[in-house]
């Protein structure tokens, strides 16, 4: 009887350089890249912002009233969302030094991300270095290289991604208002006195929050998708769709997972603010956070009671 010809494992791991691996490797530098990218965006425009609000703040130490000099008084002519602000000098010196006390502590989480990002780059070029180098260098450091894959997205989801985000529409938020920095700042420029105008002071830090949000929301996808595929690879069979179909439905899971605290701040503060439609993309996030929500809450209480259950276990 002729013998079977043995079938060759489509599952093992590559000898030699690997062409996937070099794909995977682009992928990481566009999207990890722009999302570094966004995260200086952000921290530049607010930078700018900052700026300017310097060069009006010169007015409160004169200024007592409700009504700057050189500036208009917005509870007498009305201006979209900024309709009835009223600013307090020490309240609206107060709002700033939040503001860039904020803008300070986002560009520290900043910089750690970079750091991140340089030190997830050198890995990517040791393996491709070693890997054209030696034959079998995959096949042995394997399990190694999956391990500092995902140890390197946790470290980038949870140090910079979570924060950067949060902080982000943060400073958002003190700018936008009934009583925010931008609100303020129409009130000092007497160049404000359209809704038009007003759009155009916020539209900056509105389209570098939104590239920011979009780019964090990419890179976790991708990052947990990749991450959960290398890492389910069974040597045994071929479960290649299997693998692809349910990496696709963890990154899912695990982008919601990684927005569900900036999606906390839409939900409960942007949405609320005056002037603010909530249309589909309210929708969505309120649909995304019940997700989120859940699998946060599920992870604290296995934090929190997986000790307890232990303890008891051991004094039984």
């Amino acid at each position: 009887m002729a013998r079977k010809a043995a079938k060759k494992d489509q599952n093992a791991v590559p000898g030699g350089f690997n062409y996937g691996i070099l794909v995977e490797f682009f992928i990481f530098l566009a999207l990890q890249g722009f999302d570094i990218y966004c995260n200086y965006g952000v921290y530049f425009e607010s930078s700018k912002s900052l700026d300017i609000y310097d060069d009006y703040s010169a007015a409160l130490l004169v200024s007592n009233d409700t009504q700057p000099r050189g500036g208009i008084n917005l509870t007498v002519s009305p201006l979209g969302f900024c309709s009835s602000s009223t600013f307090n000098t020490k309240k609206t010196i107060e709002l700033f030094e939040q503001y860039e006390q904020t803008l300070e502590i986002y560009f520290a989480f900043t910089i750690i991300a970079t750091i991140i990002f340089c030190l997830h780059f050198l890995l990517w070029v040791i393996t491709l270095a070693f890997s054209l180098m030696e034959a079998d260098f995959l096949q042995e450091n394997w399990e190694l290289l999956v391990n500092g894959k995902i140890a390197f997205t946790l470290a980038a989801n949870f140090v910079q991604d979570i924060p950067c985000s949060t902080i982000g529409i943060e400073l958002y938020l003190l700018r936008r208002g009934t009583n925010g920095l931008i609100c303020w700042q129409c009130s000092m420029d007497p160049k404000c006195t359209s809704v038009d105008y007003l759009e155009t002071l916020l539209a900056p830090s509105s389209q570098a929050l939104s590239l920011l949000i979009v780019a964090i929301c990419l890179t976790t996808l991708w990052k947990a998708i990749s991450s959960f595929f290398r890492w389910s690879r069974v040597d045994q069979c071929d479960v290649f769709i299997i693998r692809a179909t349910t990496s696709l439905f963890a990154g899912f899971l695990y982008a919601c997972i990684i927005m569900t605290p900036a999606m906390t701040i839409l939900k409960y503060r942007y949405f609320t603010l005056p002037g603010v439609t909530a249309g589909f993309i309210s929708d969505l996030i309120d649909k995304l956070f019940i997700i989120g929500a859940l699998f946060w809450s599920v992870g604290i209480l296995t934090v929190c009671c997986c000790p307890l259950l232990r303890l008891i276990r051991l004094a039984q």
